[in-house]
């Protein structure tokens, strides 16, 4: 109540859109420190998409079902299909690596380096999971050079995953 009083007497002080601008800064930086916040789960997202406000308010891209996967680690990787005994093992089927998760199927395993490398010349720089989301937003050809290179691992993946369930 006194916060909103407060705001008031700004707003009656200041003007209305200097206000408007004022509580627009003070939700954005509240809703990046909930976002920081480590005891609030999605690091991996959180590691892929620091900013919030650039991500909310990119100018292109709709995040497609493999996007999404990518984004969250939620999908085929092996990692998250053990956690619900969807799988034996956590292990890569493709190299062997110990942990078959996002992180490591789109920037690590070998089997998909070639389609990475490609990727990277596409989009004119490495990619890793810290640049991959400001490459996305730089420009909507980029975000299409992710989004296929996304799909096409992530339903290749899915393809070799159906026999086994």
């Amino acid at each position: 109540m006194a916060r909103g009083r407060s705001e008031l007497r700004q707003l009656l002080k200041n003007g209305i859109e200097e206000t408007k601008h004022m509580v627009d800064e003070n939700i954005w930086r509240w809703w990046q420190q909930e976002w920081e916040d480590e005891r609030v789960r999605g690091t991996w997202t959180k590691r892929l998409i620091p900013r919030v406000r650039d991500w909310v308010n990119r100018p292109h891209g709709v995040t497609s079902y493999y996007l999404t996967q990518m984004l969250t680690g939620h999908g085929c990787f092996q990692a998250y299909l053990h956690r619900f005994a969807r799988t034996e093992s956590a292990h890569c089927l493709s190299c062997g690596d110990t942990i078959d998760d996002a992180e490591h199927t789109f920037f690590k395993c070998s089997r998909w380096a070639r389609k990475l490398e490609e990727l990277e010349v596409a989009v004119n720089r490495a990619v890793s999971p810290e640049t991959i989301v400001p490459i996305m937003l730089y420009n909507k050809g980029n975000w299409e050079a992710v989004e296929r290179y996304v799909t096409l691992i992530l339903r290749i993946k899915e393809q070799e995953e159906r026999p086994r369930r």
